[in-house]
């Protein structure tokens, strides 16, 4: 996390090879997660489903994984938007 926190100070990006690694690992992760809990949730009853903590949480590791992968999608849209702003911000200045 540090290190995280020193590199935004300097300016470092992630790269697209970089993003698209991390996302590879988070897809390969929340699958791995998926194969777990499919045959325990198989092997219950839909009542039973709702109360198992094993399948509650790997279900929840797996939510949590997807919203870590459109975290790591949403930085495109992010930077799209902070380059036009500061487009915008440039040509009032520039103008």
């Amino acid at each position: 996390m540090i290190e995280l926190v020193e590199h935004e100070r300097i300016g470092a990006k992630l790269s697209d090879d970089d993003k698209g690694e991390l996302l590879r690992s988070i897809r390969a992760l929340a699958d791995k997660v998926q194969d777990l809990y499919r045959p325990i949730r198989d092997s219950l009853s839909a009542e039973a489903q709702l109360s198992d903590p094993d399948l509650l949480g790997l279900c929840h590791a797996r939510d949590n994984l997807i919203g870590a992968e459109n975290a790591v999608l949403g930085i495109r849209e992010a930077r799209n938007v902070k380059q036009a702003e500061d487009a915008v911000r440039g040509g009032r200045h520039g103008g």
